[in-house]
């Protein structure tokens, strides 16, 4: 319908400026017409009377006065369609120019609504159901092997249980390897519990 529309449009914008064009023209043909008359009869090649019928007959019973006002009112109200049409050209671009930027909108908001609507827990990277221990209800890791060294530091070997049983290796950092025996040289401190 906006295609439509500005095609409607820009065809009527058209339309008018050549209306206007024309009533420009027939004002400048009236306004020559009356010099070319005043001019004759100022030159004495007609007579008044004479002058007085054709210049009657050429502005049908209207003054010069009359005939120029009414090509400018014609003149404005044309001028003003056609800046009523360029505004409604550039409200129907605006629009068009909103649709990205509305509907990115939209979007965001059914991703809000439903993220309010469904409310998911989430640990780490996992999606539990509300009430639920992530480590109870996800799965359940057994220490199989630690390995202390300065060079590479601590290395758990782990055994998890899903699905399958599977096992992975996790490596620690040097500074977290001298935060671990910190903690491990004074249990009582830092409150640890040995789980197995």
């Amino acid at each position: 319908m906006s295609t439509r529309n500005k095609i409607r449009l820009r065809k009527e914008r058209v339309e008018i400026i050549s209306l206007m064009k024309t009533t420009s023209y027939y004002k400048k043909q009236l306004i020559g017409f009356e010099k070319k008359l005043s001019r004759a009869y100022e030159e004495n090649r007609i007579d008044k009377e004479e002058y007085l019928r054709r210049l009657n007959e050429g502005l049908q019973g209207r003054t010069l006065r009359q005939w120029l006002r009414y090509y400018d009112q014609c003149i404005n109200v044309y001028n003003t369609r056609v800046v009523e049409i360029d505004r409604e050209l550039r409200e129907l671009e605006k629009s068009r120019n909103l649709l990205p930027i509305l509907t990115i909108f939209a979007f965001v908001a059914l991703l809000g609504l439903s993220y309010y609507f469904i409310q998911p827990a989430i640990t780490g990277f996992t999606l539990i159901e509300n009430g639920t221990n992530a480590t109870e209800s996800v799965f359940r890791i057994q220490l199989v092997n630690i390995n202390i060294s300065e060079e590479k530091g601590i290395a758990l070997r782990i055994s998890g249980e899903k699905d399958k049983a599977k096992s992975s290796d996790l490596r620690i950092e040097k500074e977290q390897v001298e935060q671990a025996k910190m903690i491990l040289s004074n249990p009582k401190k830092y409150d640890v519990k040995w789980i197995c």
